[in-house]
């Protein structure tokens, strides 16, 4: 195989044996070649589940929620099926940082439910007067629950606790919230 995209080899051979990335260097270099990483995926392993809807790294483990139901992936590749996380749609999961295990949150189109790696999703409550959320996201601790009438409340730092108190409302635009992401130490409402 020939050089393509500044000189990187593409399944080219270098040394007897086929190594993908690999770049030949010139006189004057510390090594005679450099590894280059392409792009791409490789299966690590298979869930048996079809549908995907959202993966969170949880400690060391990955939850990954499948078409009703909430998986465990290990690191050596063993998977783990946890129980019903209702649902088809996307879903978006956060964790805080309690410590030694930290909780977690997964937000379905029909409500939250806590998951663990080690135990069946449960409906989390969410205090009454409160809508019912569509997207969560955490920042320093603290889960913030996005809904569609423009609320956005949070839980208490490395805590589920909910305070009706902990809430602000989106007024700029009519339509609610979607979405809230956290980026840089700052918590964008969508």
């Amino acid at each position: 195989g020939g050089a393509r995209g500044g000189g990187v080899a593409w399944g080219s051979w270098f040394g007897g044996s086929p190594l993908r990335g690999l770049e030949q260097l010139g006189d004057g270099a510390r090594a005679p070649a450099s590894r280059r990483r392409a792009p791409g995926l490789v299966q690590f392993t298979d869930t048996g589940c079809y549908g995907p809807r959202g993966l969170r790294l949880v400690g060391s483990t990955v939850l990954g929620a499948f078409h009703n139901k909430l998986v465990e992936i290990r690191q050596d590749g063993s998977v783990n099926l946890l129980g019903q996380l209702p649902g088809k749609k996307a879903v978006t999961i956060a964790r805080n940082n309690r410590a030694p295990v930290p909780d977690a949150v997964a937000v379905t189109e029909y409500g939250a439910y806590q998951v663990t790696p080690t135990a069946s999703p449960r409906p989390l409550s969410i205090p009454g007067g409160l809508p019912a959320p569509n997207s969560v996201t955490e920042l320093f601790g603290f889960l913030f629950f996005t809904a569609g009438n423009g609320y956005c409340y949070a839980t208490g730092v490395n805590s589920l606790d909910i305070s009706t108190l902990d809430y602000t409302v989106e007024q700029a635009r009519p339509g609610g919230l979607t979405r809230g992401v956290a980026f840089r130490d700052e918590l964008f409402l969508f």
